[in-house]
């Protein structure tokens, strides 16, 4: 039972549909518009919410192929998984690169190719929170995707955990980016963020590499196993995002009215998405993982591409999040 369309087509969809709506919020809040003080030039003004988009969907790929790597088999981690979860911190670390050297020319208003931009870039990864733990991440992603590769291929089980804990370092470095962090709620809201963030890994990761890495658990059957194995972790994880998710809110926008800013406009939109995940999830689990023979595979299958399409949408509103300014808490 194979999927419908292939796994690139499915992953070249999510991005697309994420990246549009990326573009469409970003111009509707205003955060693609030029800064007051230099304009960087509209390449970087409207890469910054595409690349954030790469950047969170091969983190949730990494975090949740590792996840189900060790969900379906614990003994010995299922290597297809880990070979997808080597490719996603490749791209994961890359596309961090590029969004670094983006946030820092729009931070200086200069071109990419601007030579006075690489001290601004040194000042951002030695003078603040973000800038190091994006510099972490680029390294920790790197090195794990190497790593991960050679587990894959045929090295010894036991190294999958070491290069699992590094696909987990290059996760929590990334929890000071965005506003929020900056907020004046500070070490609750990166904490919750760091909660957040290996939640969504977990739960809309191991989604997709579920669909990606279906036809090859089909032929070996180990499909129902790997579906049940998922059903419980994003169970669990969804609790761990919706947790994290409504502390976290509550503590950058406190009292201020739900609509009164773009911020908070956008985490309304993005909890109410993320209750609606929910429900289909619960659909999915009382409906068709119970019930994995050839029909009920093509079913949890459609119902697993909707998911993902409305789990692109909420991807391309945290993207657009991460560069909105926070409102002040009235406390």
């Amino acid at each position: 039972m194979r999927p419908s369309i292939p796994a690139p087509a499915v992953a070249a969809g999510l991005l697309g549909l994420a990246a549009i709506v990326a573009l469409l919020t970003a111009s509707d809040v205003g955060t693609a518009i030029a800064p007051p003080l230099a304009d960087p030039g509209a390449l970087v003004r409207w890469s910054i919410p595409v690349v954030r988009v790469l950047v969170d969907l091969a983190m949730a790929t990494a975090i949740g192929a590792v996840a189900l790597a060790f969900v379906i088999d614990s003994s010995e981690p299922y290597r297809p998984a880990l070979i997808l979860a080597g490719r996603a911190c490749a791209v994961w670390s890359g596309a961090q690169a590029v969004l670094l050297i983006a946030v820092s020319a729009r931070a200086a208003g200069l071109a990419p190719t601007d030579v006075g931009l690489w001290p601004v870039a040194t000042n951002l990864i030695s003078d603040t929170a973000g800038g190091f733990g994006a510099a972490i991440t680029v390294l920790a992603a790197g090195v794990a995707a190497v790593a991960l590769a050679i587990v894959g291929r045929g090295g010894a089980p036991w190294s999958a955990y070491p290069a699992a804990a590094l696909v987990l370092v290059a996760a929590l470095a990334s929890a000071p980016a965005g506003h929020a962090s900056s907020s004046a709620a500070g070490s609750s809201v990166l904490i919750g963020r760091a909660m957040h963030l290996l939640g969504v890994g977990a739960w809309v990761g191991g989604l997709l590499a579920l669909v990606v890495l279906w036809p090859g658990l089909w032929s070996e059957r180990r499909a129902v196993a790997a579906a049940q194995g998922y059903s419980v972790m994003a169970g669990a994880a969804f609790f761990l995002v919706a947790g994290s998710g409504v502390a976290t809110g509550l503590a950058v926008i406190g009292r201020v009215d739900l609509f009164g800013s773009a911020y908070s406009r956008l985490l309304v939109a993005k909890t109410v998405l993320l209750l609606v995940l929910g429900a289909m999830g619960a659909w999915h689990r009382a409906r068709h993982v119970p019930r994995l023979d050839r029909a009920g595979a093509r079913g949890l299958l459609r119902l697993a591409l909707a998911e993902l399409a409305v789990m692109a949408v909420v991807f391309a509103f945290a993207a657009v999040l991460a560069d909105t300014p926070t409102p002040q808490p009235l406390h």
